[in-house]
């Protein structure tokens, strides 16, 4: 981990609860154009943080597997869907596969992604700045200030948006 990613951590984990509670808020605000504003706070703290510099969330959160990931990563791997879920997945207590233990066991020890361009749709989409119906991923975005750099300063980002009043 770089020493900018360390700063934003420990920056976000000081400042949690008000980070959280600036996202709480956000849920009030229901004219704003939320989804356009996380966007712009995605592209800005990615223009910031290198994902090879961090891998906090390969290393912590446990990716939803679906059926298509299973496919795409067993072609990948060249064995049969089923040898695939035996090997490398279990079902967690919501009933979706989810990897047999973290870190992600395709992680290598430079943060770099061994199936990047086969990844699960979950690994593909995270954090979900950038996505539509930010007001229902409110919640996930305050997990995630545990482990994305790029939420602290997307959130950070949109503390400071004069549209927020």
């Amino acid at each position: 981990m770089t020493d900018h990613v360390r700063s934003v951590m420990d920056r976000g984990s000081r400042n949690r609860n008000r980070y959280a509670g600036f996202l709480k808020d956000l849920k009030k605000k229901k004219k704003l154009p939320l989804d356009t504003m996380f966007r712009d706070a995605h592209n800005e703290a990615f223009s910031q943080i290198d994902c090879l510099d961090c891998g906090l969330c390969c290393s912590n959160l446990g990716p939803r597997i679906n059926n298509r990931d299973i496919s795409r990563l067993s072609r990948r791997e060249r064995i049969k869907p089923a040898v695939f879920i035996e090997k490398y997945l279990r079902v967690d207590e919501d009933g979706d596969f989810v990897f047999r233990s973290m870190p992600c066991p395709f992680l290598g020890p430079d943060f770099y992604c061994h199936i990047y361009e086969d990844r699960p749709d979950a690994c593909r989409n995270y954090p979900h700045l950038n996505q539509g119906k930010q007001i229902q991923r409110i919640n996930s975005h305050i997990e995630n200030i545990s482990y994305c750099p790029a939420v602290i300063l997307a959130v950070e980002s949109l503390m400071e948006d004069s549209r927020i009043t």
